[in-house]
This record gives structure tokens, sequence and C-alpha cells, in this order.
């Protein structure tokens, strides 16, 4: 069960300030701290249900990945988007094809 005054507090963030503590605390993470565990758990429990919610700014980079690779581009930075677009689940169709 999550943490109720975690779960309260995280509550109140904006959707940018929970952005930027998501990224904080998975990149400092501590996998032997339970508490560490426990907000990054309180952290995403709350960015499921805001991307729940309806369009986010989520949406918008898997738009924006979408565009790109559907351009002529063959360079390193489409290989990459290919990569981060099957990662997201980005549906597409190569201009190949």
């Amino acid at each position: 069960m999550p943490n109720q005054r975690m779960t309260a507090q995280i509550a109140a963030f904006t959707p940018d300030r929970l952005e930027r503590e998501v990224s904080f605390a998975t990149s400092a993470l501590d996998r032997s701290d339970p508490a560490s565990c426990e907000w990054l758990a309180c952290l995403l429990n709350r960015l499921a249900e805001q991307l729940s919610d309806g369009p986010t700014a989520l949406d918008g980079v898997c738009l924006e990945i979408k565009r790109a690779l559907e351009g002529d581009s063959n360079d390193a930075e489409h290989d990459a988007l290919v990569g981060v677009a099957e990662h997201l689940g980005v549906d597409w169709t190569p201009p190949d094809v």
C-alpha cells in the first residue's frame, strides 16, 4: 500500500514538478534504501494516474518522434529515434514500406 503521507504530498505537485521529481528520483535511486524506493513508487503511481487522465507532454513527445521518423532522414539520429519509438510503443510506418 502506498505511503499516505508521501501520496498526499505528491498529489499537490504540478505536472512540471512531478516530472522533475520522477527524473531526479529515478537517477538518484538507492535500491537499498526503502524510503527512496517508496518515494519513487509513489511518484510513479501519481504519474500513472496523470497519464491515464488524458493527453500529456508524453503524447507530444510521441507525436514529435512519429513525425521525425516519417521524414526522409537516414542518419544516426533517425536510427536512435527508431529505438525510442519502439521502447515507447509509438505506432508508425516507415516511409519506404
